[in-house]
């Protein structure tokens, strides 16, 4: 599993600021990669971020960086109610054969 962490500045601007491998996106691994980002010199808590519904990077994110804002990408939460599970796969028993499709930033 890849593990990775994207920032973005005030215009909307993306750069890949984190990278490794993890197990199973595990809170260890994500602690390491966010503890490296630290390292590296990120001095200052993110102001806001947002994930999937890995469990892991919360908890990471809540013990390296505490006064960090949380959010639940829409993407994927949508995905988990229109599957009707926690996860994000398609197809489920309340939606079989579901497929979640996005397009320019609308979900179908």
């Amino acid at each position: 599993m890849c593990s990775e962490v994207v920032g973005a500045d005030e215009w909307g601007r993306k750069e890949v600021l984190g990278l490794s491998d993890g197990f199973l996106e595990s809170t260890q691994s994500w602690r390491e990669l966010l503890l490296d980002l630290k390292r590296r010199g990120l001095a200052r808590a993110p102001d806001l971020a947002v994930g999937d519904g890995a469990l892991g990077f919360w908890a990471a994110l809540r013990e390296v960086f505490g006064a960090t804002r949380e959010q639940r990408c829409w993407f994927h939460k949508t995905g988990n109610v229109l599957n009707g599970r926690l996860g994000c796969a398609t197809g489920s028993s309340v939606n079989p054969g579901g497929k979640l499709v996005h397009r320019n930033g609308r979900i179908t």
